[in-house]
């Protein structure tokens, strides 16, 4: 947003403020985060109390869609993931049969992983399912490059370095 007018600006911050200052979404005693148009909520909890955390969970969501409709902004309800994150003996512990979270009429089933900006977080937090999507992306440039090679003339080294360098920090 550096090249914004300070208009657009101030209508951003205005528009947010009152979402960002906590007065609708810590009312429910959720922690939360705002990066851009993505709102990450969270709140730990003990296994047993698993319903009272979707509970809390859900009224949040529906204070949030009111508070959005209210200053004409739309929640993309079928964009919403929720992920429990936890050990593999704490997730075991928790009872329940396939739980979801209900905003308004969308149901949003909890799911093995979630993507967080750009990274694929699953319930034990261990990186795999984001590692491996980065290996399948990886490979797939490495093999057009490798069909652009014939194209390329032998003797531009920096121009091979330039295009895996380029691969690598994609």
């Amino acid at each position: 947003m550096e090249n914004s007018s300070p208009e657009v600006v101030s209508l951003v911050e205005a528009h947010i403020t009152p979402l960002d200052s906590g007065s609708v979404i810590r009312s429910h005693s959720v922690n939360y985060h705002i990066y851009a148009d993505d709102t990450q909520l969270y709140k730990s909890a003990s296994p047993h109390d698993l319903s009272s955390l979707v509970c809390q969970l859900e009224n949040c969501c529906d204070s949030i869609k009111s508070w959005m409709l209210a200053n004409k902004l739309l929640l993309n309800e079928d964009k919403t993931e929720v992920v429990l994150i936890g050990t593999q003996q704490k997730l075991k512990s928790f009872q329940f049969s396939n739980p979801t979270l209900t905003i308004s009429d969308s149901d949003s089933s909890i799911s093995e992983k979630a993507k967080n900006l750009g990274v694929i977080l699953d319930s034990f937090l261990s990186m795999d399912q984001h590692i491996n999507n980065n290996l399948k992306i990886m490979y797939y440039e490495l093999r057009r490059i490798s069909q652009m090679r014939s194209f390329l003339p032998f003797n531009t080294l920096n121009l091979k370095i330039c295009l895996c360098i380029g691969l690598v920090t994609s």
